[in-house]
């Protein structure tokens, strides 16, 4: 996809999916990662693992909350570094920084998300929402990516250009009311795709029909330099890329500008 083509998506529909934009290689190693802590908690109760994402995963939910359990799962892969390291995928921050700009930040503590079949839970299977609903900024694009994806195991869907709605007034983390011609979309993504879209875009999980849990992260990247417009102060962000005139403030070190700060220094 090129650039006036992601763009005119993201404008006029809220959202781009970025299709096998992530290596198979980066998706397996969050699977893995994911399969290792499962098998850590498991022993942990002394429960032997088998050694399988799905089956520890099933097994693990009937012994310790799901919500402890994706917390969990979600602190291990940021421990990995794969929280951020999707973001530095060739295809995924050019169009980052296309749209944002080169100074680059993404959440520390993206939470994995798990949804499976037949859990109704209103935190796991979210209705009709707008990001901005949380704190999300105006100036933050939420992207979610699949981590395990199969046919059957749902996904989320959209209302195409809901973002120019502005915001929507709710009431229980539901809308009031939504136009009778809203166009509904229900996204087809695959391992390997992101979906990048707008804070203000209106979307909803899709239920899993799959006997296997469906594992997906969500997760908001902005440029480190624009204005909050939400309660993003309230995050924690972890800076992955730099623009030249930020990689020269970190090498002056301060805003004092202190004269030969670094000068024949034989640190780097």
């Amino acid at each position: 996809m090129n650039n006036e083509t992601f763009s005119q998506n993201l404008i006029e529909n809220g959202y781009v999916v970025l299709k096998q934009c992530i290596s198979s290689s980066l998706i397996n190693e969050h699977k893995q990662a994911i399969t290792f802590r499962l098998g850590q908690l498991l022993e942990e109760i002394n429960i032997p693992p088998k050694g399988d994402i799905h089956l520890d995963f099933l097994e693990a939910i009937k012994h310790i909350r799901q919500f402890t359990v994706q917390g969990e799962l979600s602190r291990y892969l940021t421990y990995k570094d794969l929280h951020r390291k999707k973001y530095l995928e060739p295809q995924v921050l050019e169009k980052l920084m296309f749209a944002l700009g080169p100074d680059l930040e993404c959440n520390l503590e993206p939470e994995v998300l798990v949804n499976v079949k037949d859990v109704t839970d209103g935190y796991l299977v979210k209705k009709l929402h707008q990001e901005f609903w949380s704190g999300c900024g105006l100036n933050t694009l939420q992207t979610w990516t699949p981590i395990v994806m199969e046919e059957g195991m749902g996904g989320i869907e959209v209302i195409v250009g809901s973002h120019a709605w502005g915001h929507i007034p709710h009431r229980n983390r539901e809308p009031i009311g939504i136009p009778g011609d809203a166009e509904y979309q229900l996204l087809d993504t695959q391992e390997g795709d992101m979906v990048i879209f707008h804070s203000l875009l209106l979307h909803q999980t899709v239920p899993n029909r799959h006997e296997y849990p469906r594992f997906a992260m969500p997760q908001g990247v902005r440029n480190f330099h624009d204005k909050d417009t939400g309660f993003e102060d309230l995050k924690k962000w972890d800076a992955f890329h730099y623009s030249p005139l930020s990689q020269i403030r970190k090498k002056l070190g301060n805003p004092h500008l202190s004269p030969f700060r670094t000068y024949n220094s034989e640190r780097n």
